[in-house]
């Protein structure tokens, strides 16, 4: 198996492959942490296919603008917009980052934001 359970069903280990070498050997660990994000429910149903999700996945956006949008190093932070959402445009690595939006989405293994979502961050 890919993993190590006890009776109670607690993994207490996993199987792992270096894959330099492509050794394979097992892992014992006092805790197992699943740090998969959006990944979550598919990695436990890989376990039990039967199991209930509990991640309730949702995408928001972020775009990259030039500097000239946080002059000074000041940014923006607006409570009042449509749908009660909240934009800002903040200074970041040298340049603006400017967002959110925040929609439910099916999760996939490279995101992609939507043309209206651009849109609303861009006041278009």
């Amino acid at each position: 198996p890919w993993h190590n359970k006890d009776n109670d069903r607690r993994l207490y280990g996993a199987r792992v492959r270096n894959t330099m070498t492509g050794k394979e050997f097992n892992v014992k660990a006092k805790g197992v942490i699943n740090a998969t994000g959006p990944f979550t429910d598919g990695i436990r149903k890989l376990d039990d296919p039967t199991i209930q999700s509990i991640v309730s996945p949702s995408a928001g956006v972020h775009i990259i603008l030039p500097d000239y949008y946080s002059p000074g190093n000041m940014g923006l932070l607006d409570h009042g917009t449509s749908g009660g959402r909240v934009i800002f445009f903040l200074p970041w690595q040298g340049n603006t980052i400017a967002g959110t939006t925040n929609s439910a989405t099916d999760v996939t293994p490279n995101p992609m934001a939507t043309e209206e979502e651009n849109n609303w961050i861009l006041g278009g």
